[in-house]
């Protein structure tokens, strides 16, 4: 399928779930697993319907390197260390759910320079649909905030191609080990811990950017998937 005809599944979905506030949709997925760019695209395809969109990255909420790299295990220190996520549910995820529309400015962590420089505004109406993208989102404290969950699935060795292909020309050939020895198995354990394809609305195999698939979908949320192709 082209994006632009998942977009519109995806957003006819949204709009079968009227709320009294703003809708949050949770792009979750592998790490490469298009997610930035799927958020980015739909974002752009929502807009182009007039409608008010809100983007977040997950990324933009790691701690600072100190706290990353505490303790001896490096995948369990990922899981439990990388996301400050309660300012992400302070800030942002709870207001929307109360109901509550800001227009605010936060400075969180510049991953490179590992410093609180990355300056990000958030503007959020009752009609704004809010689109939150990111690795390990549907696991608490923050899991019970999203409206809709769309899960993009890509296979391990199509993750270590991409990262060969976008990593190691900024980080040099070893972060390749990164993620067999710490970002796989943390995603490893998110899958078999979490199961979160199984508790999306809609599973989409995105090993082609171009030419998304939804191999899963559930009227319902977190209900069983079915296939639909």
């Amino acid at each position: 399928m082209k994006p632009e005809a998942v977009f519109s599944i995806i957003a006819r979905t949204l709009d079968e779930r009227p709320l009294p506030r703003a809708r949050i949709a949770g792009i979750n997925g592998v790490d490469t697993a298009g997610k930035t760019r799927f958020a980015q695209e739909f974002a752009a395809f929502l807009r182009a319907q007039g409608r008010d969109v809100a983007l977040i990255h997950g990324d933009d909420f790691h701690n600072p390197r100190a706290i990353r790299r505490q303790g001896d295990d490096p995948v369990r220190g990922y899981i439990e260390h990388a996301f400050n996520l309660p300012l992400l549910e302070r800030e942002l995820l709870a207001p929307i759910r109360r109901g509550e529309t800001f227009d605010k400015t936060l400075a969180l962590l510049d991953l490179d320079a590992d410093t609180p420089t990355a300056i990000r505004r958030y503007t959020v109406r009752r009609e704004t649909i809010v689109l939150v993208e990111g690795v390990l989102l549907f696991r608490p404290p923050i899991d019970a905030y999203f409206d809709l969950r769309v899960f993009l699935s890509i296979p391990f060795d199509e993750v270590l191609r991409r990262a060969a292909t976008r990593d190691v020309p900024h980080y040099g050939d070893d972060y390749l080990e990164r993620y067999r020895f710490r970002y796989i198995p943390v995603q490893q354990w998110y899958l078999e811990t979490h199961r979160p394809a199984e508790r999306s609305d809609f599973v989409i195999d995105n090993t082609d950017y171009a030419n998304p698939r939804i191999i899963g979908q559930s009227s319902a949320g977190c209900a069983i998937i079915k296939s639909v192709e």
